[in-house]
């Protein structure tokens, strides 16, 4: 796992910068669907671009994480709730090895929810939304380590 988180932290600094122009929570989830359809889109190429692909999309969930905190005030760490999210979904379905399609169906539903606490926000406030966007980034880790392994055993899904 660490190596997957590296890479989506180093990744995530680097958006930083290009993201932080974002105010409205519409333009994060904008930016979890582009994520996903860029990772659904290249599910035939390499494992490289799969793995950069699924590390955007990760980075991005972080990212709209940390703006979601910083809405409600909150100081937990970022990092730390998607580690949390992470050891709880291996203890819940242990360590899962799909195809991308399979990741991407798994994503898509995260980031439906997400969606759908945002439409919800009014009545519910900001707390659903990042408890799905840690959902998001957590799932986006998990493809990464999945892809990760992938590659360690020379392509071999």
């Amino acid at each position: 796992m660490t190596q997957a988180l590296d890479q989506v932290l180093q990744f995530q600094r680097a958006l930083h910068e290009q993201c932080s122009h974002e105010t409205k929570p519409t333009g994060w989830a904008r930016r979890l669907h582009v994520a996903l359809a860029y990772l659904h889109r290249d599910e035939d190429e390499s494992l490289e671009t799969q793995i950069l692909q699924a590390t955007r999309a990760a980075a991005d969930a972080f990212e709209f994480v940390d703006w979601l905190s910083a809405q409600m005030s909150q100081t937990d760490s970022t990092t730390a709730l998607v580690l949390c999210e992470r050891e709880r979904q291996n203890n819940m379905w242990g360590v899962q090895d799909y195809y991308l399609g399979a990741w991407c169906l798994i994503l898509g539903e995260e980031v439906g929810e997400v969606d759908r606490a945002l439409f919800h926000r009014y009545q519910k406030g900001w707390a659903p939304v990042r408890e799905e966007a840690v959902h998001v980034a957590a799932v986006a880790l998990q493809i990464i380590e999945c892809l990760l392994r992938r590659q360690v055993k020379g392509g071999v899904a």
